[in-house]
């Protein structure tokens, strides 16, 4: 589980984005040493792929509300690992992020799970671009 020692929630003034409000528990990890597990971690969900959809969508909800917010876009920003700001300011996320997952993390080993995720993770993206294009308040 996380040490909450050395990890913790940065705290933003997103309270006012659409689905998301106080439940995120995403902690990112402070400056300190790295371990490395000796056993892979199997993933077992068990939710139907409708409810990875419904949260996606309230994940982009947030993203695009941050598009509109550039002080609170700032402070996740710098919470963000080098990769995550790289991928921030990157043209083409949609592509940029099926590349990434299907063809850089080896999605395609995993047959069609592999393209599935992939796909979804890009689709996830171009979400977001599409929300954010949109004016607020509609």
């Amino acid at each position: 589980m996380t040490d909450r020692t050395r990890c913790h929630y940065p705290e933003v003034g997103d309270l006012d984005a659409p689905g998301i409000g106080e439940v995120e528990g995403h902690y990112q990890p402070v400056a300190a040493s790295v371990g490395t597990l000796t056993h892979p971690i199997e993933h077992q969900d068990l939710d139907p792929v409708t409810a990875w959809f419904e949260r996606h969508n309230r994940y982009s909800d947030w993203e695009a509300w941050l598009e509109h917010h550039p002080h609170v876009k700032e402070q996740v920003r710098q919470v963000k690992s080098r990769q995550g700001q790289l991928f921030h300011k990157a043209p083409f996320k949609p592509v940029v992020s099926f590349a990434y997952m299907y063809l850089y993390k080896r999605g395609f080993l995993d047959g069609r799970a592999g393209f599935d995720f992939a796909l979804a993770m890009s689709f996830y993206r171009w979400q977001i671009a599409l929300k954010s294009r949109e004016k607020p308040g509609r």
